[in-house]
């Protein structure tokens, strides 16, 4: 069951002319503001509620804060077009040049694509010798490079090397002895090549990028900006301070203002100012920037990307207000699938809602359990060959002339196949489950009641927790089997950290979640199997919490009808038999 649940030559250059921490703090020049907490004033920003067709950015005064999980807040005239449900952090961004989408990166090398941007890659499932660190996409948006700590640079679409290859360890010059890691990597709009910042304040240009100077920071530098002619470019430290060099404006800093670390920075129009981001979400404008987001409260924030103002009439604006009215947002529908057993067939659907149909599915990060594959139809299939917890990240597109991308993590548990012993069924021994088997029969019905249990705080990812009640599928009733009931998975995504939903099965097929039925921890359940004739029978939940329920009718013809059940504690059980 699941919980929704892609040699270089060292730069040199010459000292620009900038000077470094001396710019006014926040409450100056740079007013500080904060992006929206989950659930907080303008909630709709989010990119999931974001409308569907790319609109561009009518001023440039717009931005998206990007956080650790994936999520993406639009503010200003920046519109959103989605967010990453990521299984490894998100590390950084990129805007794609009409400001219509934009590209996340995880730490591992996984690329998200939203609104207009294209997939041309990732490094996601290959093995890097150092985590990824940013990304910068090319000027015509039909690549971009992905930049690890180390400095291996790779290249996807139309993005070039430059000579920068994939696991070759960057030496960058030294300062005070000390070089340290990569932190960023910016496109040079002048040549088509891209600088690498590292955390000691170094600069190097790759593909003719011209190097204007490094940055003596007093804090280690946490990333760069272009100014949109290419000749000149900012950095900024942890603590906020700033160093302008070429033809980039000083504009103002934090120096040091502020207690929460700076993470990010991002420049405004025609390198007029610049924006500062730190972790909790709050936004420093500086020079033209604007102050575009309203005071609120966000943790996490990793990344800061400016939306690219809309083009010029006879440009690529088309898209932008007074266009077509925007149709309903892509989403992956599928918020849970049932839980898959070793050797069983196995066979589900994930389906989409909104966009433009047909759709087409692919993995692109994780893995599924081994033995199962995933269709561009969206069918997941296979017989699974191990036990275990899987976690992987699935995204389906549109068919839209400007395909539209969304994406959904799922944790899926593989069991272990039932194993027929020789003992007593009253004594039959189990590993993963304990409760009440009732012997003789055959039954018409059984039927039981139990307390949802809750897991308990930071559960392994591979807890999986069910109470259920059924017929058969123990001693020579093991191949066949009528349950239902709750199962409880880990999901950090959720308030409560794990993720607890209400199915129903009847062998041989897969169990199937029950959408229509919410349960909670603590809610008392009743489950009945009952025989209504012949090889019909009915499945009956019902919540005596909350008052819930569910009903489905099922053909079975099960050889022993023998009840059988899980469960926590507050439990009674009844079996009836049959008049023959």
């Amino acid at each position: 069951m699941m919980g929704m649940t892609g040699t270089g030559t060292t730069g040199t250059g010459t000292t620009g002319t900038g000077t470094t921490g001396t710019g006014t703090t926040g409450t100056v020049a740079g007013t500080a503001y904060a992006a929206p907490a989950r659930g907080g004033l303008i909630q709709t920003s989010l990119v999931e509620a974001g409308p569907r067709r790319p609109i561009a950015s009518s001023t440039g005064q717009g931005l998206w804060l990007v956080t650790r999980g994936g999520r993406v807040f639009a503010f200003g005239d920046a519109h959103g077009y989605g967010g990453a449900h990521a299984s490894t952090p998100v590390v950084g961004a990129a805007a794609t040049p009409s400001g219509r989408g934009y590209w996340l990166v995880t730490k591992g090398g996984g690329v998200y694509s939203f609104g207009d941007a294209g997939r041309f890659g990732s490094l996601g499932g290959r093995p890097l010798t150092s985590p990824v660190v940013g990304m910068a996409a090319t000027g015509d948006g039909k690549g971009y490079w992905l930049a690890t700590g180390a400095g291996a640079v790779d290249a996807f679409g139309d993005a070039v090397g430059h000579g920068v290859n994939a696991g070759t360890t960057l030496v960058a010059p030294a300062k005070g002895g000390v070089t340290g890691p990569v932190v960023g990597i910016v496109a040079d709009p002048g040549t088509g090549g891209f600088w690498l910042a590292t955390s000691a304040g170094a600069v190097l240009g790759y593909g003719g990028a011209p190097t204007y100077g490094q940055a003596d920071l007093p804090s280690a530098v946490v990333g760069v900006a272009a100014t949109p002619d290419g000749r000149g470019y900012w950095l900024v430290a942890r603590d906020g301070r700033t160093a302008s060099r070429g033809d980039a404006g000083r504009h103002g800093a934090l120096n040091g203002a502020y207690s929460w670390p700076v993470v990010g920075m991002a420049a405004a129009p025609a390198g007029s100012g610049y924006w500062l981001a730190t972790s909790d979400g709050r936004v420093f404008a500086y020079g033209a920037a604007g102050n575009v987001v309203p005071p609120a409260g966000s943790p996490s924030v990793v990344a800061i990307v400016a939306a690219p103002p809309a083009a010029a009439p006879g440009g690529s604006s088309a898209g932008a207000p007074g266009g077509p009215a925007s149709a309903a947002a892509l989403a992956v529908a599928t918020n849970a699938l049932p839980p898959a057993s070793v050797s069983v067939a196995y066979t589900a659907q994930l389906t989409a809602e909104g966009g433009s149909p047909p759709y087409t599915w692919a993995l692109i990060d994780g893995a599924l359990p081994p033995g199962l594959s995933l269709s561009a139809q969206g069918l997941i299939s296979g017989p699974p060959a191990a036990t275990g917890n899987y976690s992987f990240t699935a995204e389906v597109t549109d068919a839209d002339a400007i395909p539209a991308h969304a994406t959904a993590q799922f944790n899926m548990a593989v069991l272990a196949a039932p194993v027929l012993s020789q003992l007593p069924v009253s004594q039959e021994p189990s590993t993963n489950w304990s409760g009440y088997v009732a012997g003789s029969g055959p039954y018409t019905a059984a039927s039981g009641t139990f307390t949802v249990p809750a897991l308990g705080p930071g559960a392994p990812a591979q807890s999986l927790v069910s109470e259920w009640v059924g017929i058969d599928g123990a001693g020579s009733g093991l191949g066949s089997l009528v349950q239902a009931g709750v199962t409880e998975l880990p999901d950090p995504t959720t308030s409560i950290g794990f993720d607890v939903f209400a199915w129903w099965e009847v062998l041989p097929a897969n169990s199937q979640p029950i959408m229509t039925m919410t349960v909670n921890p603590g809610d008392e359940v009743s489950v009945t199997i009952s025989q209504l004739s012949g090889t019909r029978w009915e499945i009956s939940l019902n919540d005596g919490t909350d008052g819930q329920g569910y009903t489905q009718d099922v053909t079975y013809n099960g050889p022993v009808r023998r009840p059988n059940g899980s469960w926590k504690p507050r439990r009674t059980v009844r079996a009836t038999s049959s008049c023959h």
